[in-house]
């Protein structure tokens, strides 16, 4: 009798096909399946450089940068002259806030890989994470110099371009990704996005032809609806914009699997644990000095708010930096590990001076010597409280849309990763209910702490309202920071286009082309008691 095979022994028969098993994981968005695979692969066959490079990427994904150091030790413990190994240690000791050692290692890389397109472009999108955009285009320039057919080299390239405000050349770039694969719908997307589409100048009958041949699946089947809805709202085609957006919308709501109720839950479990524990812990009432917090809901105006203040002399914008969840995370986990509590019970045994000073280590990766510091992440939102805690000299603006546009702007925009509650109307109303919650919840137990930016009278009152935004942050009052689209700083946010124009309304009441399709929505928000006409 034929006695079966292991798990354990087939891993070792065929340790490329395991891997491949992993990579299959990570294309369904499983990342746990695939580390707990990959962990699997290596324990079978520890001389296997490759799954040992897999697993600390999926280790930096899952935010654990000391395992992902670990395994990018044993890799080049296998392999010292591989680059990608090396460029893996560097993403670990970014991620591992010892930024200075990460740059030292990556300019040796780059400077060894001048004849190496591949591992020019993998550094240039290492630089571009860590936003050194001008050392990001240095070497997508020589890659796509050494291979002008590296379709990903020109999108990333074309990318930064963007963030850097160099349209003309970003347009180049992305026609470059079009020309080498006309299919490639994250560029269409993004050439949808870049200017309004005119009746004599657009790309419509060109989307609507390969949606209809059925090329795209997937992802790229709903950036393709996505972009297709765009140019139709330019040409106020509402309804059939509004089908397309639905559409993609839809299929992207079915690939995510989301539900909203972990989220809301999170939010109400930190506002009760802040009120009943947190707020009593102790604090280094010194930290936070000179910084700003800048939160909002996505598409909701904090990139123009962060472009405005950011054009005064003594401040920098830093960007969607991540720094504090990861902070957070850091401190969560080793409360945890000795207890085995959950990431939410360890919120009420973190040590907060000692978190306030381990995101201030993790910002000294920016080198920057202004005054005043943005920091703009979006999930920030849900940490109000605890950013007070750790860091409270710090201050927090706050912008917000008025509700149907607030939402109507999350659901019309494709976004790259997060977000998940975007693609559904029923979902997002009820997301947008659950933030509007915490947020009254945050006034109430921290009074007078934030600044509360609304976008509808930014627009309409420039002046008064920049004034009194400087005045928060402690700011003299600056002229050019009405001129915040000549600010020449990067961005790389979903407003990269519009922020480098003067301020303009049309996006106000917006969502009233789409009323009878958005009732659902409506019927929500009216239902919690707000103002939706």
């Amino acid at each position: 009798m034929k006695v079966a095979s292991s798990p354990h022994q087939i891993i070792k028969q065929n340790p490329q096909a395991a891997l491949d098993r992993v990579l299959g994981f990570l294309v369904s968005r499983q990342v746990p399946q695939a580390a707990s695979l990959c962990q699997q692969i290596v324990k079978a066959v520890p001389e296997f450089a490759d799954a040992w490079l897999l697993l600390c990427q999926l280790q930096l994904d899952l935010q654990r940068p000391e395992r992902a150091m670990q395994c990018v030790d044993r890799a080049l413990a296998l392999s010292a002259d591989d680059q990608r190994a090396t460029l893996l240690q560097v993403e670990c000791l970014i991620a591992s806030s010892r930024s200075a050692e990460a740059r030292a290692i990556l300019e040796a890389v780059e400077a060894r890989s001048q004849h190496n397109a591949l591992i020019l472009r993998l550094a240039g999108n290492i630089y571009a994470g860590m936003h050194a955009y001008g050392d990001a285009l240095r070497c997508f320039r020589q890659s796509v110099k050494l291979d002008s057919e590296d379709v990903e080299c020109w999108h990333l390239y074309s990318g930064v371009l963007f963030a850097q405000g160099l349209m003309e050349e970003a347009e180049r770039a992305l026609n470059e990704v079009l020309r080498l694969n006309p299919l490639h719908c994250e560029a269409l997307l993004t050439r949808a996005s870049m200017r309004k589409q005119s009746s004599n100048n657009n790309h419509v009958p060109q989307l609507q032809q390969l949606l209809e041949t059925g090329h795209a699946d997937g992802s790229d089947a709903v950036m393709l609806a996505y972009a297709l809805a765009k140019e139709l709202d330019d040409l106020g085609e509402y309804s059939a914009a509004f089908a397309h957006l639905k559409r993609g919308a839809d299929k992207n709501n079915g690939l995510l699997d989301y539900q909203p109720d972990r989220d809301v839950a999170f939010m109400e479990y930190i506002a009760a644990a802040y009120q009943q524990n947190i707020s009593g812990l102790k604090s280094d009432k010194s930290l936070g000095k000179g910084l700003v917090f800048i939160v909002s809901l996505p598409r909701a105006g904090s990139t123009l708010v962060d472009r405005i203040l950011g054009s005064h002399t003594a401040v920098e914008s830093l960007g969607e930096t991540g720094a504090f969840h990861e902070a957070l995370l850091q401190h969560a986990r080793a409360a945890s590990a000795v207890t085995k509590m959950t990431f939410t019970d360890a919120l009420s045994h973190i040590d907060y001076a000692a978190l306030g000073n381990t995101y201030l280590e993790k910002l000294g990766a920016y080198s920057s010597e202004a005054a005043v510091l943005i920091d703009k992440t979006p999930s920030n939102i849900q940490y109000l409280g605890l950013i007070h805690k750790a860091l409270p000299q710090a201050r927090i603006v706050h912008v917000q849309k008025s509700p149907m546009d607030a939402c109507y702007s999350i659901y019309k925009t494709f976004f790259s990763r997060g977000y998940n509650y975007s693609y559904d109307l029923q979902k997002l109303g009820h997301y947008y209910v659950a933030y509007q919650h915490m947020m009254t919840h945050w006034a109430r137990v921290l009074p007078g702490l934030f600044h509360d930016v609304q976008y509808e009278q930014l627009v309409a009152g420039q002046t008064e309202q920049t004034r009194q935004l400087l005045d928060y942050c402690g700011l003299e009052w600056e002229d050019h920071c009405l001129d915040f689209h000549l600010n020449s700083s990067p961005t790389a946010t979903a407003s990269v286009i519009q922020v480098r124009q003067p301020l303009f309304n049309s996006s106000v009441g917006k969502w009233r082309c789409y009323q009878q399709q958005l009732n659902p929505l409506a019927a929500i928000l009216r239902r919690a008691g707000f103002e939706t006409g």
